[in-house]
């Protein structure tokens, strides 16, 4: 549902720092409410380009102007035109510029819009990290030097899951020991903030990721987002390798990386290693505080290609092979993201029957069968007379409820 839209602009103060419980804080104030991030393993620096990253989309959305109290660097606001230009071409968000309250240095306003950072040679890379297909591949696969893992917490799910929380930093930090890295654990209420009320999700968390890196040390030069969207989908995503780039200042260079391969492509390649069969998580709706729902679609889906590669039973995070048929019967019908489950179907020579396997799949008989039934059942359901007579029957249903005047 499109929130209201309001006169007022967004107002973002400027920031401060403050150290509070052993904990690093940064903190500044948006439209009168309090937006902080924290954290034990590094001191943040209070930059104002961090707060109009993670806000200048809510602000967008509500088509009113972002102004920001303090001064913003000037590669950051120079490069901010190109992120309006993508916006508008994507969402047709308004090209309205933020608008700088405090007093601003010349230079500011010089160069050309979308200019990248040009940073000093050296500095640390830091790379987030949730324990993801992405980030795995990301961290094993890339080629990449990396010194710090930053985990952050707030942003899939609520800083109230604390069980859930601390399960995801005992993973994060266990792989950064294991790897001889730095793990940063970043708190905030961001997500929680009124101005995220009504926003897609799907298009402002690449922002508020963004915001982050920003206020990571002075040491950092290099912030490292593992893409979920691939070269071939290319579609709009609030993380995207077109957009994750231009959010960099002249302090910090951000740069997507794995959009060459697809997450099924990447979890085959990175399924081989102990550290992804014990700390793999892809899944944001579990309550448990350890592993995944193993039941939604995402954890289906993951489940289906660990077993493909014959691993499956080798991963503590997911149940095993023996509940697998089971929960694809139980599930009525995908939400969207076909192709990568239609994918594991698609080695049947001409004359094969869906249960058939493939050459080289380890998929069994009966997960075939379940796999293609739920494939069926999720186009079925999908198909127009069906999805026509569901509409129609809640008319009809709608116009029949007790009370109705």
């Amino acid at each position: 549902m499109t929130p209201a839209r309001r006169r007022d602009p967004v107002h973002v103060g400027a920031p401060r720092r403050e150290q509070r419980d052993g904990f690093s804080r940064v903190v500044a104030s948006v439209d009168g409410e309090e937006a902080w991030f924290e954290t034990r393993d590094l001191d943040l620096v209070p930059v104002a380009e961090a707060w109009a990253t993670a806000f200048l989309i809510p602000a967008l959305e509500r088509r009113t102007p972002l102004t920001i109290e303090a001064a913003v660097d000037p590669v950051w606001l120079r490069n901010s035109a190109n992120v309006l230009q993508l916006l508008n071409r994507w969402w047709h968000y308004p090209i309205s510029e933020p608008v700088i309250e405090g007093p601003q240095p010349d230079s500011t306003r010089g160069g050309q819009a979308g200019d990248m950072p040009t940073l000093e040679p050296g500095g640390e890379t830091a790379l987030f990290f949730s324990c993801g297909t992405d980030s795995f591949y990301t961290l094993n696969c890339s080629g990449e030097a990396v010194d710090h893992l930053v985990l952050l917490q707030g942003f899939d799910f609520d800083l109230e899951a604390r069980a859930r929380h601390a399960a995801v930093e005992r993973s994060v930090r266990d792989v950064a020991a294991a790897r001889g890295l730095h793990a940063v654990i970043v708190r905030t209420n961001v997500r929680a903030h009124p101005l995220f009320r009504g926003v897609s999700w799907e298009r402002a968390h690449g922002g508020v990721l963004a915001s982050v890196g920003h206020l990571l040390g002075d040491a950092v030069r290099e912030v490292l987002i593992s893409s979920s969207i691939s070269l071939k989908s290319g579609r709009p995503w609030g993380s995207h390798y077109s957009l994750d780039p231009l959010w960099g200042s002249s302090r910090r260079a951000f740069r997507s990386v794995g959009q060459e391969r697809r997450k099924g492509e990447k979890l085959r390649v990175v399924a081989g290693d102990p550290l992804v069969r014990a700390h793999l998580r892809v899944c944001w709706q579990s309550e448990a505080g350890d592993g995944n729902c193993s039941r939604c679609s995402k954890c289906l889906y993951a489940r289906l290609v660990l077993a493909d590669c014959g691993v499956l039973e080798q991963c503590g995070t997911f149940d095993g092979a023996a509940t697998l048929v089971r929960d694809l019967d139980a599930m009525p019908k995908l939400k969207g993201h076909q192709g990568g489950f239609a994918e594991l179907l698609d080695g049947c020579r001409p004359g094969e029957a869906p249960h058939d396997p493939p050459h080289g799949s380890r998929l069994d008989p009966e997960a075939r069968r379940a796999l293609h039934d739920l494939l069926a059942r999720t186009r079925r359901l999908e198909s127009f007379p069906v999805r026509w007579r569901r509409a129609a029957l809640g008319r009809v249903m709608e116009w029949i409820r007790p009370g109705r005047d």
